[in-house]
């Protein structure tokens, strides 16, 4: 499954002018500075999709399918919603279509619930992204409001981390305009999609 997966990625990547996506594996020092991010993420998909697909096809099939930001990508295809190919154009759109990495801001980890993090969310540019779990919390934060955030997370002493793998600052207001430039794309995109359902 991963194999022939790869292979239908890789033929589609010429249509944007990027390296095979199964570079991101076997050759990762090929790829060009600072795109990383771009193959990563649509290998990401690949191989959800494709580990998905195996488990399947040995029976295990799940009682239900449930995905969480990027994952929902491979959700969706894996429940049938898309094609796998109609997908994968999504996917190398929302990469290829952002803007160049972390120019708009930064994703930071930090330990505490929303309600912990109330002063730090009256910082101008700095959003509540998602809550990992009752003791952590991800914010995205604009590149203007990077070195407030971190001055208020060390003043008060809160564990926290930048995110740098992320190229983004996903889940806030910070992307809107970029959402509205890949849905008018996407909208341009011959697509079937269906209901989706548990395989």
């Amino acid at each position: 499954f991963m194999r022939e997966r790869f292979a239908v990625a890789d033929q589609m990547a010429r249509n944007y002018d990027l390296l095979p996506i199964s570079s991101y594996l076997t050759k990762p020092n090929t790829l060009p500075d600072g795109l990383t991010h771009i193959y990563r993420n649509c290998a990401l998909y690949v191989c959800q999709v494709a580990l998905a697909e195996f488990f399947t096809s040995k029976g295990q099939a799940p009682d239900l399918i449930t995905a969480h930001s990027f994952g929902e990508c491979a959700g969706l295809t894996v429940a049938g919603a898309l094609s796998f190919e109609e997908m994968f154009e999504i996917v190398v759109l929302r990469n290829v279509l952002a803007p160049p990495r972390n120019d708009l801001g930064f994703m930071v980890a930090v330990t505490g619930d929303r309600a912990s993090l109330a002063p730090a969310l009256e910082l101008p540019g700095v959003y509540y992204a998602n809550r990992n779990s009752h003791r952590q919390s991800v914010l995205a934060v604009a590149a203007a409001a990077r070195a407030p955030i971190l001055h208020w997370l060390r003043s008060e002493r809160i564990p926290h981390v930048i995110l740098l793998q992320l190229p983004q600052p996903y889940h806030s207001p910070l992307m809107q305009d970029f959402a509205d430039k890949l849905k008018a794309r996407i909208s341009q995109l011959r697509l079937t999609p269906r209901p989706p359902v548990v395989p």
